[in-house]
């Protein structure tokens, strides 16, 4: 529990740091992807952002080590887990297929090589990417990430009404579902917008 701390601690001054400084120092231009938003500035800094999102990616690989899965918070690795624990179970059950038995490096270097490089296709193939990841973040991974812990919290502790810990999660519920059904609207919104400007440029 203390390493879950630490990590959504961590996770967010990151992300609230580059969301803040990127926006004060952009405002609204600022893009879906903030590495090529910027366009001043030591171009060393923007190399090793570069660097380190590749790092972030290649966290999923075997043991590069758990400090570099630790110092990266690899989330693609954390949230693309199960689906190479489903893909190497499912090739390590099968006849003829012992090189690629359950934990293998052979299994882990070319399935997961195999699995990252359709997803970065698919990705780059469906327009307007970054706005659909906008809405699934809102429609899913709000309401099991912030929505869903708090309201089983009180489901299975069931503190005391109106005290002090049932009046957190409470608030917490309510604030991230706010947040959810704001970030739906705009991602849905973003990508009406994108679609209709597409179009007026190839008309």
């Amino acid at each position: 529990m203390r390493g879950v701390n630490a990590a959504f601690v961590i996770t967010g001054i990151l992300y609230f740091s580059v969301a803040i400084s990127g926006f004060a120092a952009l405002g609204h231009d600022t893009g879906s992807n903030i590495i090529l938003s910027l366009s001043n500035g030591p171009m060393w800094v923007r190399n090793m952002a570069r660097i380190f999102v590749v790092i972030h990616v290649l966290a999923a690989y075997q043991r590069i080590g758990v400090f570099v899965v630790i110092l990266v918070l690899a989330a693609y690795q954390v949230y693309s887990h199960p689906v190479f624990d489903w893909i190497e179970t499912f090739f390590g059950t099968k006849r003829g297929c012992t090189a690629f038995s359950y934990g293998s490096w052979a299994s882990r270097l070319v399935l997961r090589t195999i699995y990252v490089g359709l997803v970065t296709l698919v990705a780059i193939l469906i327009p307007f990417f970054t706005d659909l990841m906008a809405l699934i973040g809102a429609v899913a991974i709000t309401p099991t990430t912030f929505l869903l812990p708090p309201l089983l919290w009180l489901y299975v502790r069931k503190p005391r009404r109106f005290g002090f810990e049932w009046s957190i999660n409470v608030l917490l519920v309510i604030v991230t579902g706010i947040c959810g059904v704001l970030g739906a609207v705009s991602g849905m919104w973003l990508i009406v917008t994108h679609a209709s400007q597409f179009r007026l440029l190839h008309n």
